[in-house]
């Protein structure tokens, strides 16, 4: 289980790359690697690319939304292997998940379960459309932590596709916000720079998940970092927009690596 995760959090992060070298402009080949995530090269020129992401801060008392968004994919994606393992046609499904009905990784399986179980019970005819709410007359086989499934069949369809619909507002991300992102990685930036002196660090705001939608106000990006990186960059992936920071050196001897660094960037952009 652990393995599977690891593998998909690795093919997420070698995505943000490609979105990063794509919106950057720049012609580098990324190869996986451990501590730093990736190798970029370019002729010659190597450098190691960590990769962190940041989210919206957690309320009080409350599960961060990024590991909600987690669970809530792991149903969704426990329910269609089910489904698509039991040989059905493709279908269009919409899970509306109750957000006043928390759950843990423990009710993943039961959920999953229900849901596959909720599509067969609301399959429809060819060419359209059924759906069910809770509505606690059902409750027997409609679970709380669902408020609406909708099933849809058509026949242009080749594959089966499954989506949770949400919505909420995006922040403003603070200066403060990505200064510990960095300081975090920094802490452990004595091991990239033993596989490679020169290193980045890519600090991902993943804008494809709610958690990791933010506003950027022009202070935040205008902002000098502590940084022992030769060069940070912010990426909203979902716009492949890349935000060279600003940043100064909290060893005296990476100026040099940094000035490097630069330099490579706006040759290659």
């Amino acid at each position: 289980m652990a393995g599977a995760a690891d593998q998909r959090k690795k093919e997420e992060e070698r995505f943000f790359v490609e979105r990063f070298l794509r919106g950057a402009g720049l012609e580098f080949a990324a190869e996986d690697h451990e501590r730093p995530d990736f190798v970029l090269s370019h002729g010659e020129f190597r450098v190691g690319l960590e990769v962190t992401r940041i989210f919206h801060r957690a309320r009080p008392e409350s599960m961060p939304r990024q590991a909600v968004e987690t669970l809530r994919d792991r149903v969704i994606r426990e329910a269609r292997q089910s489904y698509v393992a039991a040989g059905r046609p493709p279908v269009l499904v919409s899970v509306l998940f109750n957000s006043s009905a928390g759950f843990g990784k423990s009710d993943v399986s039961r959920l999953a379960s229900k849901l596959f179980e909720l599509v067969l019970r609301n399959f429809p005819e060819a060419d359209s459309r059924t759906e069910e709410e809770y509505d606690w007359l059902n409750r027997d086989w409609f679970p709380e932590e669902f408020l609406h499934v909708s099933v849809s069949r058509f026949s242009f369809l080749m594959e089966s596709y499954w989506s949770s619909p949400d919505a909420e507002y995006a922040p403003n991300c603070s200066a403060d916000s990505i200064q510990e992102r960095i300081s975090e990685k920094a802490s452990k930036f004595s091991a990239y720079a033993s596989a490679f002196p020169e290193c980045w660090l890519l600090v991902v705001a993943d804008d494809f998940r709610l958690s990791g939608s933010f506003q950027f106000p022009q202070e935040t990006l205008e902002h000098v970092y502590s940084s022992p990186f030769s060069q940070a960059y912010l990426l909203e992936p979902f716009r492949s927009r890349v935000h060279p920071l600003k940043s100064r050196p909290v060893l005296q001897n990476l100026t040099s690596n940094r000035q490097t660094a630069a330099t490579q960037f706006d040759r290659s952009v």
